[in-house]
Formats: structure tokens, sequence, C-alpha cells
């Protein structure tokens, strides 16, 4: 298997499935829309709970007139990563447990608290951790390495003003024992008036830059 294609694997699977992703509860009850979101008690943040349907998918070289069925985005991942608030290890295979594609006309269920933001889409539940603003320091936790799948990673999920940012960082060997190491940013924002939310997510990989902008609407 070629580095080239080894690539072209993981930025699929970092887009469509959440390969590096946050907290994954796996299968779980379809969501309840008769359950109300909690709410945010985090003053001054904008608050994403709810209900959200995805309306558009801008990326840049997509086919004219939308993408063909499976080829829409899941949200790729998040918790938190790097230098700047706590670092936390995603090589559980619990945390990388790959959530189905989203298409346009998905919808997902947000719940946020002042700790952790809940997305629900179908039968599965993924949890972002919400720590410090950046640049503020916070309790450090240990990287572990299986033997069995030689692939670490990171991430984080942090307040940058009113955006939530999920940085993601992963490094893996490839069947020649070439070491990659594949990064993504995610920027999630919310209108004014609180109807639509908007994330951008960029995915860097040794070989180029791809960037996809979801936009959602509220559904109640």
């Amino acid at each position: 298997m070629t580095l080239r294609v080894v690539i072209s694997l993981v930025l699929a699977g970092l887009l469509l499935s959440g390969a590096a992703s946050p907290i994954v509860r796996g299968q779980t009850p379809p969501d309840d829309p008769a359950q109300a979101p909690r709410q945010s008690s985090a003053q001054g943040m904008p608050d994403f709970s709810g209900r959200w349907v995805l309306e558009e998918v801008d990326q840049p070289g997509a086919p004219r007139g939308g993408f063909a069925p499976g080829e829409g985005y899941g949200p790729p991942g998040g918790g938190r990563f790097g230098g700047r608030p706590p670092e936390e290890n995603v090589d559980d295979p619990a945390r990388r447990r790959a959530m189905p594609p989203m298409e346009k006309g998905a919808i997902v269920t947000l719940t946020q608290s002042e700790t952790e933001l809940v997305m629900k889409f179908g039968s599965h539940e993924r949890v972002y951790t919400l720590r410090a603003a950046k640049g503020e320091a916070g309790p450090q936790s240990e990287e572990a390495t299986r033997k069995a799948e030689p692939r670490k990673g990171k991430s984080r999920t942090y307040w940058d003003g009113t955006s939530l940012v999920t940085e993601i960082e992963e490094s893996f060997e490839t069947p020649r024992e070439e070491t990659v190491t594949v990064t993504s940013r995610e920027v999630r924002t919310l209108s004014n008036e609180g109807k639509t939310m908007t994330v951008e997510t960029t995915l860097k990989t040794p070989r180029r830059t791809h960037t996809v902008t979801q936009t959602f609407r509220r559904r109640r």
C-alpha cells in the first residue's frame, strides 16, 4: 500500500468518520425529541444546544449540484490537544469508533453544559470536553501507545472568544514504516440570532490542506 493511498484513507476517515475523535459512547438509544437540552452556564459563551439540520456543505472542488449519496461529511471529532490547555489520549479504540457519514439533511442534537458539548447523530453519541480558554494551563494526562496498532493522537476543545475550537493531531506508521502526521482544526460558531451554526474544518496532511465548511440551521 503506497503512502498516497494511506493518506487518502486517513483523509476520508477523519472527515467522514471522525477517526481521531473525542469520547464516543457508541451505540445509544435514538434521540428523544421531547427531551429538552441542557443549558450552558458559561457566561458570555454561545449555547449550541438544540436540534440542527445540515443545509450546506461547502468544499473547494465539490461536484456541481452537490455531493452524491455517501459523500457527505461527518464531524471530525474534538477533545483537546497541543501545548495550550490539557492533552488527552485518543488511542483508546472507543474514542475512534466511527460515526456515520453526515450528508445534507442530516439532523444532529447538541446538548451543552459548562464542561462539555454532547453531539448525538442517529444512535451515536460524541462528547467534546470543554476546557479553559486559549492560553490557560490545566492538568495533563499520559499518552498511551497501542502495540497492535501503532497510532497515536491527542486532541482538545477550547473557547477562543465566542468560537469553539477543536484541534486534533494524529500520527501513525504506514506499511512501509513511514510516520505520517495528520492535523485538523474545527471552528464552531453561532450566528447573532442563534439560528445558524457554522462548522469550518481544516485538515492538513503531508500532501495537502483540505477545508470543509458545514452550515446548520436550528430546527427547534
